[in-house]
């Protein structure tokens, strides 16, 4: 105990506390997060400064049936429609319109049908409906160059010069994203 007094009052007895021991596999398990934390970093860095190229516009090749179209253009295509029986389209008045419909179905591409939607010569609407993992809501903010308006459970809501764009979502977990694959995309005049 004497001793103990007397290392305590001996100014050239020093104490140090006791340093940080590492296991080798707490060293090797800090070196794969530090590892990670690198990756993630540079990987972002990297994308960040990769110019991302656009994609292809998938509506090009339908531009002359869109919305403000004359529904004879419908004939370019394979279009099955759906009118209404004459009777009924004599006894429809201008405030009373019947809605005429025909649908496309494209054998290729970004689309598993097409529907266009009319009430006299001209085309008031069409719906795209997408083929599966074809198109992200990210994809039509690129091409259409323009950010949502409004964001609901499944619908984004999209504006361009000419047309209304209401864009219906697969999938919809209560957090928007835009990496949600599109179910369909309807262009409105």
């Amino acid at each position: 105990m004497e001793q103990d007094i007397q290392q305590y009052n001996n100014p050239e007895v020093k104490i140090h506390p006791q340093s940080l021991k590492w296991s080798s596999a707490s060293r090797i398990l800090l070196m794969i997060l530090v590892g990670f934390a690198g990756m993630a970093v540079a990987s972002r860095g990297a994308a960040q400064s990769i110019p991302a190229l656009p994609p292809t516009n998938p509506f090009m090749e339908y531009a002359d049936i869109f919305p403000g179209q004359p529904v004879i253009a419908l004939k370019t295509r394979i279009f099955s429609c759906r009118l209404p029986p004459e009777s009924l389209r004599d006894s429809t008045t201008h405030r009373n319109p019947i809605q005429n419909s025909c649908i496309f179905t494209p054998i290729k591409g970004a689309f598993s049908s097409i529907e266009a939607k009319f009430f006299g010569d001209t085309i008031d609407k069409l719906i795209f409906t997408v083929r599966e993992n074809r198109l992200r809501v990210g994809d039509l903010e690129r091409i259409l160059e323009t950010p949502p308006i409004h964001i609901f459970d499944r619908e984004v809501y999209f504006v361009s010069p000419k047309n209304l764009i209401t864009v219906k979502t697969v999938a919809f977990n209560g957090q928007f994203s835009l990496f949600l694959p599109v179910w369909s995309i309807a262009f409105t005049r």
